[in-house]
């Protein structure tokens, strides 16, 4: 039986953490650690697999945890009053421990005495926490709790800008490692041809920030604590690129499907693609599940909207699209979107599906297919999936690429 979705968070991590972490420790945590930190103080609190895809889905990070609130927990999270209660207990724990930090930041030792605050840094602290009570008491709990919101939201969105910058620092600083040793590169009709290279390189891999957030990513990829998946280089990468721009110099060509076999690593090949295009500055739209998008169409899809574009004004008018009207009109202003849709045999029709299930992948095709109709897309598939063969014989617009297989025999290997 495979592991469940709990346990494969669990295994993230052997590391011990401190039962009571400073404010500033805690700050830099990502989710996957503060979910860690949380049931290793009650391994009961948050022991549903549910429970646990919520609780990462909201994006609480170890600066997000700091600020939160009953509401948040009980509206925004789902989750039930005791254990909104036991998390906002949790968070005050931390919080309060910070009166009793020194200047540096660091946590009293025994016996040890903070060097004291100065007359200064004392009155700046009381004005500041007058402040902030003139301020919750002369608004309703209503302003408080979508100012503390808006808070949380403010710090993802940050964190989705630097995760991009993030990607393309890596891949810069890839590109200049690889002409440190070599004159020249085998994929120079490629921009950063020496990170195509060393991405295509089976004897390498790496750790890159996974390309999207407020989304758990899928049990497939190995996530780090700090929110990043291990890769390991292909040497179908740079035939990725090449069918890719094939279909962007054709107009008898509209998608790429990457067909093939399951466990050829056809889900990190186009994760890797979307890092690449994002290093570039491209727009691109990835959706690493479509069976998690069942769930969550307009939500999910927001997300990922949220990653292919960093420009704060855009990010402010993308959250407030609410219907998959009010998206496809949004994306009717911007014509260079691309698609990179991973899964699409997720959305195949089973015998054994509910009606509400199999309304829902009616839905979700279609709108897949409004989407890419006039929009290059990258889409990927299982071997298995007859949907797609029976496609094929009837539209001509599909370009091919199939891998099959597995990795190559010199790949270090990941557990």
């Amino acid at each position: 039986m495979p592991p469940s979705f709990t346990s494969q968070q669990s295994q993230l991590s052997t590391e011990l953490l401190p039962t009571l972490p400073t404010v500033e420790e805690m700050r830099i945590w990502g989710r996957s650690k503060v979910l860690q930190w949380i049931r290793q103080r009650d391994p009961s609190l948050i022991d549903d697999d549910n429970d646990v895809e919520r609780f990462l889905n909201a994006g609480i990070s170890g600066s997000s945890f700091l600020n939160l609130d009953f509401d948040f927990l009980r509206e925004v999270c789902g989750f039930s009053p005791g254990m909104s209660r036991q998390l906002i207990q949790y968070m005050n724990e931390v919080v309060q421990s910070g009166h009793a930090l020194s200047p540096k930041g660091k946590r009293k030792r025994n016996g040890e005495t903070a060097a004291p605050e100065s007359t200064t840094s004392k009155s700046l602290k009381r004005r500041r926490q007058e402040q902030e009570q003139k301020d919750d008491h002369d608004s309703n709990d209503a302003d408080i709790y979508t100012r503390r919101r808006n808070i949380l939201l403010n710090e993802e969105l940050e964190n989705t800008r630097k995760r991009r910058k993030a990607i393309e620092k890596i891949l810069t600083d890839l590109n200049k490692e690889y002409f440190k040793q070599h004159s020249q590169s085998p994929y120079s009709e490629y921009e950063l041809p020496g990170a195509v290279a060393l991405l295509s390189d089976p004897e390498r891999q790496y750790e890159l920030p996974f390309p999207v957030t407020y989304m758990e990513p899928p049990s497939r990829f190995a996530v780090t604590q700090e929110d990043n998946w291990r890769y390991v280089g292909r040497e179908k990468f740079p035939e990725l690129l090449r069918e890719l721009r094939f279909i962007r110099t054709r107009k008898s060509y509209k998608q790429l499907w990457v067909y093939g076999t399951r466990g050829y690593g056809k889900s990190h090949l186009l994760a890797a693609l979307v890092c690449y295009l994002s290093a570039l500055g491209e727009c691109v739209t990835y959706i690493p599940d479509c069976r998690n998008w069942l769930n969550k169409p307009v939500a999910y899809f927001k997300a990922a909207l949220l990653f292919a574009f960093t420009d704060e004004a855009v990010q402010d008018e993308i959250l407030t699209l609410e219907t998959i009207r009010e998206i496809n009109g949004f994306l009717d202003q911007y014509k260079g979107v691309h698609f990179v849709i991973d899964q699409m045999n997720a959305l195949n029709a089973k015998a054994g599906d509910q009606e509400n299930i199999r309304l829902a992948k009616i839905n979700l095709s279609d709108w897949i297919s409004s989407l890419i109709s006039e929009r290059r897309a990258v889409l990927s598939s299982s071997a298995n999936n007859q949907d797609f063969l029976i496609q094929q014989n009837q539209q001509n617009y599909n370009h091919v690429m199939r891998v099959y297989g597995g990795l190559t025999e010199v790949c270090p290997h990941i557990g």
